[in-house]
């Protein structure tokens, strides 16, 4: 099915502004890809979300509506199927292992919720392709919300979490492209 035309040059807006930001070491040009790449990643589960007929919430359309339209075979054999994807996730999840980022927040203060982050961490280590796909990409949407709601200030101790994410969400937003366009 055929995405609006509306739809197609958002993306290939957004894909543009992706690709120009290419310098690694750069944590403000990481941001800027993240934000870029999350936005297409929005109006890609959004659309999936239609399609499947679900709610459009964020939380649901970024998590469990992809997981359930792409399966969560096809998105684990993808993401276990690159080195680079493999070491990002492991890296993920050695950040909540040794409390380096706090993903779950809790209260006014934003307060670190360890107990949350350790749930999200079983999520992600889980045997069952379902769970450990959806803590995965639970794990991207509260980055970004973080980011976006929780007033983060760019830190450079935060470009090794912008370098284990981004290539995990450019699997993703490619995967999803694709899977709607059949």
């Amino acid at each position: 099915m055929a995405l609006t035309t509306e739809t197609e040059d958002y993306i290939a807006g957004w894909k543009v502004k992706a690709a120009s930001c290419q310098n690694h070491n750069d944590l403000d040009t990481m941001f800027q890809k993240f934000d870029a790449l999350y936005r297409i990643y929005n109006r890609l589960f959004n659309e999936v979300s239609v399609r499947l007929r679900k709610p459009q919430t964020d939380k649901a359309g970024a998590t469990s509506h992809v997981v359930q339209y792409i399966t969560a075979d096809t998105l684990a054999t993808m993401v276990d199927g690159t080195a680079e994807t493999r070491a990002a996730q492991e890296q993920l999840k050695d950040f909540i292992r040794t409390h380096t980022y706090h993903f779950e927040l809790d209260g006014v203060q934003h307060d670190p919720d360890d107990i949350k982050d350790n749930m999200l961490l079983a999520r992600m280590e889980s045997t069952v392709n379902k769970e450990r796909m959806e803590g995965l990409l639970f794990l991207i949407y509260k980055v970004r919300c973080n980011l976006v709601h929780g007033q983060k200030h760019h830190n450079p101790r935060q470009l090794p979490l912008m370098r284990a994410v981004l290539p995990i969400l450019e699997l993703l937003v490619s995967k999803t492209e694709e899977k709607l366009r059949l």
